[in-house]
C-alpha cells in the first residue's frame, strides 16, 4: 500500500534472467471494476476497459538490467492494479503479471487487530497481576 496519494517510484527486478530479452511494458489501472486483492487479468474488463482505466503507461522495451522504473503522480485515492506484460518477439508467447495496490487508504481491519491484540493483552495482564495478588495473599 503507498500511503497518501502522492509521487510514487516504482521498481520491478525481473526475477528470470529469460525476460530480458523480451519486450516488457508496464501499465497501471484504476480499478474501476472493484476487483480489490483478487485481481486477475480476466476480470479487467478486456483490451478496452483496461485501456480506459489506464492512468499510465509504458510502452514496450528491453530492458536488459532486468529492471524497469517509474514515477508517477498518484493525485487520487483508491485502489489500483498494476500490470505488467512481457512479449517474446520471436515466438509471439505473451506473459502477464497483474498486482494489485492500493494508495492513500487506511486499513480499518488491519487497526482492528492491533486494537483487539493490546486489548486481550490489557486483559491477560490484568488477570495474572490478579491471580498473583490472590496467591500472595
Amino acid at each position: 500500500m503507498i500511503t497518501g496519494a502522492r509521487r510514487a517510484i516504482i521498481a520491478i527486478d525481473f526475477v528470470d534472467d529469460a525476460l530480458k530479452q523480451l519486450n516488457v511494458d508496464f501499465r497501471i489501472i484504476r480499478d474501476v471494476n472493484e476487483i480489490g486483492n483478487n485481481a486477475v487479468w480476466e476480470d479487467l474488463g478486456g483490451a478496452q476497459g483496461i485501456e480506459a482505466a489506464t492512468v499510465q503507461y509504458i510502452e514496450p522495451a528491453l530492458y536488459p538490467t532486468g529492471t524497469m522504473t517509474m514515477r508517477y503522480d498518484f493525485v487520487e485515492a483508491g485502489r489500483y492494479v498494476g500490470i505488467v506484460t512481457a512479449e517474446n518477439p520471436e515466438g509471439g508467447q505473451i506473459f502477464r503479471s497483474v498486482f494489485p495496490f492500493a494508495v492513500g487508504l487506511i486499513d480499518y481491519f488491519f487497526y482492528g487487530k492491533v486494537a483487539g491484540f493490546i486489548i486481550l493483552f490489557g486483559i491477560a495482564l490484568y488477570y495474572f497481576s490478579e491471580r498473583r495478588k490472590r496467591q500472595a495473599a
